[in-house]
């Protein structure tokens, strides 16, 4: 009588329900204690933007915009030359 090969579904459930040993069912601990010590994503800024809503000549924003994207840093870098160059 010859062998037959397993189907992927018969290896898939094999997998599925593998023995966990009790060692390692010990060490488990909820994913909600591995976020505590791991912060996901990107760090924190030193100093992070502010989001505002603000109203501009359409001519002023035409212009920005027309150099392409990066036109609202290029904004905010005029408005931080301004106000170095400027007292208010």
């Amino acid at each position: 009588m010859s062998k037959r090969e397993k189907t992927t579904a018969e290896i898939e459930h094999e997998f599925d329900s593998a023995e966990v040993p009790s060692a390692n069912i010990k060490a488990m601990r909820p994913f909600s204690e591995l976020l505590e010590k791991k912060r996901m994503g990107r760090p924190p800024k030193d100093s992070p933007k502010v989001l505002v809503t603000s109203r501009y000549d359409a001519d002023i924003i035409e212009r920005f915009r027309a150099k392409g994207d990066g036109w609202q840093t290029r904004m905010n870098d005029a408005l931080r030359t301004y106000l170095m160059e400027h007292e208010l």
